[in-house]
């Protein structure tokens, strides 16, 4: 996930506290800073749009087309003997028909239709400066073989370095992955988001976190 602002990483990395930024605790930070990130992380969507949120429970018209889906197939199926068992048999094989015709049309398209390769154009620049600030947010759990490869692909996006703040977000409890982060040496816009334990353990939780230190504009929080 990325998210544009309009501060450079630097400039944020100076404000961001020493937990955030550096994705360990410390002694003198208060507690409650943490209790209030983690509260808006979890549920700040759904005071904000509760109809957007997937912690809002089903209606009770969704509720009961849920029950009268299923009863109306099962009633057909019995009632047309057997012509309904042989429409319930189709209406089961179009969603694995659908698979088959996507994977057929991909494989087609690999063998038969060559792979054009376009010619890389000169990097223009001269307007460097006027692109706007991204935070790249990603979201780990036990990926510590992964993590070579992940900064080497990050450390190669065409985009300027002083613009571009790549947070890598781990939980609290996941010592592995922070230990090959750290040992890997990340550059100066890469950094470290610890998430403290809570529930639920979801990724959109874990992004709604990092996400309140990036640029302020540019919170808009993760469905969950």
């Amino acid at each position: 996930m990325a998210v544009a602002g309009s501060e450079t990483p630097v400039a944020r990395r100076r404000r961001m506290p020493p937990r955030v930024a550096h994705g360990r605790p410390t002694s003198g930070e208060p507690f409650q800073r943490d209790i209030g990130q983690l509260d808006r992380a979890v549920n700040d969507l759904r005071r904000r749009a509760p109809d957007l949120s997937a912690a809002t429970p089903l209606r009770r018209w969704q509720q009961l087309t849920l029950l009268a889906v299923p009863a109306l197939l099962t009633a057909g199926l019995i009632a047309l003997d057997g012509a309904g068992l042989y429409v319930w048999s189709l209406i089961l094989a179009l969603p694995f028909f659908m698979i088959a015709l996507v994977r057929f049309t991909a494989v087609w398209h690999a063998l038969w239709r060559p792979l054009q390769r376009s010619k890389p154009m000169p990097a223009d620049r001269r307007y460097d400066s006027r692109l706007p600030t991204f935070s790249v947010l990603l979201p780990l759990y036990r990926e510590g073989r992964v993590v070579p490869a992940l900064i080497e692909g990050m450390a190669r996006l065409d985009y300027p370095f002083d613009r571009l703040e790549i947070l890598f977000i781990t939980e609290a409890d996941d010592q592995m992955t922070r230990r090959a982060l750290l040992s890997a040496g990340l550059p100066p816009n890469m950094r470290i988001v610890t998430v403290p334990n809570g529930q639920p353990r979801t990724k959109p939780r874990a992004l709604n976190y990092a996400l309140q230190g990036c640029a302020r504009h540019a919170r808009r929080g993760i469905r969950r």
